[in-house]
């Protein structure tokens, strides 16, 4: 065990060790660890390690600190990552000047996840005993939260579009079937990318990429909270608008018009595109989520034909 802080402070007795204290530790590590290891969401095991360091430590709070709930993200599908062991921890402890105040590294691989911290509310010394139970602890409870870590990072993943960052069908999806279910009037605005095959014809796929993390990053800066903004696939997307109209939608579509057309392109990327182009689906009373997304599918379909034909007979959209 490695210690950081001044040990000028450090009483006589620090060394002192206490068999039954000891042994009373061990007997519940067992069942501690079974809760803080079981799958759950980052934030309850977060709270289950507090807890189960508090319960093995009498007379100490804990609480777990720096956090870094996104240090997974885009991480998880890396070949060669080995899963992490027991015995993975970064072994250093610290404490302050005066001993009252002690924390310990979670973390896998060598890297730090977070850092527990114990302290007694009398203030009173921690000692070398109690600081190796709680690098034992953390060493062993480092685990559950890596598994937590990467249990979120991989819902992430599944409802997330790996290019740009929103929301993909799967997430639309479920949101729709909440909301639908509940009865929320709403609205779905569509739209898609002019000229996003053209592009990647001419300049190819990465200018097409650019273009449509244009569009991601436009939806990132224009959507609200309690709003989502999905990518279907390819040039689509779609915003969805719980408790507006027609007319909010109209109004939203321009904002997002607007806003894009502020972004900066590439210019040949910018002299191909027009832009985008807009619908709206009003959600009628008792629609289900997939007929929704179904006729929301057919309308966009409709507007890509109608502007074909539009473009056959020479008009030309503004970007």
């Amino acid at each position: 065990m490695h210690a950081s802080g001044s040990l000028a402070a450090v009483p006589a007795d620090d060394d002192a060790w206490d068999e039954a204290a000891d042994l009373a530790f061990h007997r519940r590590l067992p069942v501690t660890l079974a809760e803080v290891l079981r799958p759950r969401p980052t934030a309850v095991v977060v709270e289950a390690i507090a807890r189960g360091v508090e319960d093995l430590i009498p007379g100490v709070g804990a609480r777990v600190e720096h956090l870094d709930e996104r240090v997974l993200a885009g991480r998880i599908f890396e070949p060669g990552v080995p899963e992490p062991g027991p015995h993975d921890l970064v072994h250093q402890i610290s404490f302050r000047v005066d001993g009252v105040e002690v924390s310990a590294p979670l973390g896998v691989n060598g890297e730090r996840l977070a850092e527990l911290v114990i302290a007694r509310a009398s203030g009173g010394w921690i000692g070398a005993q109690e600081r190796a139970q709680l690098v034992r602890y953390a060493e062993l409870a480092s685990p559950g939260l890596y598994a937590a870590l990467r249990g979120d990072e991989l819902r992430r993943a599944a409802l997330t579009d790996q290019l740009t960052g929103l929301a993909n069908r799967r997430a639309l999806d479920h949101e729709l079937e909440e909301l639908c279910s509940r009865g929320t009037p709403l609205c779905l605005l569509l739209f898609d990318v002019d000229a996003l095959k053209v592009v990647n014809d001419t300049l190819g796929y990465d200018h097409g990429d650019q273009l449509i993390e244009t569009v991601a990053r436009t939806l990132h800066q224009t959507t609200r909270p309690g709003q989502m903004a999905a990518r279907l696939g390819g040039d689509e997307f779609v915003v969805v608008l719980p408790g507006a109209g027609r007319g909010k939608a109209k109004k939203r579509a321009a904002k997002i018009r607007k806003a894009f057309a502020r972004q900066p392109l590439p210019p040949g990327v910018a002299k191909l595109s027009g832009g985008v182009t807009f619908g709206i689906i009003k959600a009628a009373e008792g629609e289900g989520a997939r007929h929704l997304v179904r006729r929301a599918a057919h309308s966009m379909r409709s507007h890509k034909r109608r502007r074909r034909g539009d473009r056959g007979n020479g008009a030309s959209p503004g970007r």
